[in-house]
């Protein structure tokens, strides 16, 4: 049988994993490598 407050611990749980890695990727900022010369110009 499946345990569905088990399951729901589990989604939780992803899901403030989730928001964690993409906040702190924010904070460090992004960056974008581009080896196409004309696509750099853009």
């Amino acid at each position: 049988m499946r345990n569905p407050e088990k399951a729901e611990d589990i989604v939780d749980e992803v899901v403030k994993n989730t928001y964690r890695t993409l906040l702190s990727r924010g904070l460090k900022g992004c960056y974008i490598y581009c080896c196409d010369d004309q696509l750099e110009t853009i």
